[in-house]
């Protein structure tokens, strides 16, 4: 579902504010790349965090719910309003979430293994 404007334009001033990031809006949402690296979607009015083995605890702990893509929840968690109002905060949360994207895409994936 498409992202409101007003809630796209706050996310937006509320992430820049935090880290120095580029947002690109992509199938209605947006994608948050931080230096260069894809590390959150926005959608359905919510952001989404790129999460793994070593950060996804932390969302869970909070019950927050995964980015759902086609029925299928993905490695993005959302992020608690909480967080995006604590810039400290939230900058932190982007620098784990980047390193989280690093780290998922340097793993080889169960397709390539296969081979």
């Amino acid at each position: 579902m498409p992202m409101t404007p007003t809630v796209a334009e706050r996310l937006t001033l509320l992430l820049n504010e935090a880290r120095p990031c580029r947002i690109k809006k992509m199938f209605g949402g947006l994608g948050v790349y931080v230096d260069e690296v894809f590390m959150a979607v926005a959608d359905d009015d919510r952001l989404y965090f790129k999460v793994d083995a070593e950060t996804v605890g932390w969302y869970d702990e909070l019950g927050m719910e995964p980015w759902i893509l086609d029925g299928k929840p993905g490695p993005y968690r959302e992020v608690p309003q909480e967080t995006l109002e604590n810039p400290a905060q939230l900058a932190a949360k982007m620098e784990e979430a980047r390193d989280a994207a690093v780290r998922l895409k340097a793993k080889p994936s169960s397709k390539s293994r296969k081979k």
